[in-house]
């Protein structure tokens, strides 16, 4: 996956009605949490496991 900066993702997200988050992560068990919890409220999630 490409490296972005803002500028690039703001514009089309904004387009789109879409939320950019931003989460500060220590390790991977957090990392893990974080996809976790992002995916229990979007159906559309790519890592959402059905």
């Amino acid at each position: 996956m490409p490296l972005v900066t803002m500028k690039d993702i703001l514009p089309a997200a904004r387009r789109a009605g879409h939320a950019i988050g931003a989460f500060n992560i220590a390790n991977f068990e957090t990392a893990g949490a974080v996809i976790t919890a992002a995916c229990s409220t979007d159906r559309r999630c790519p890592w959402r496991k059905t």
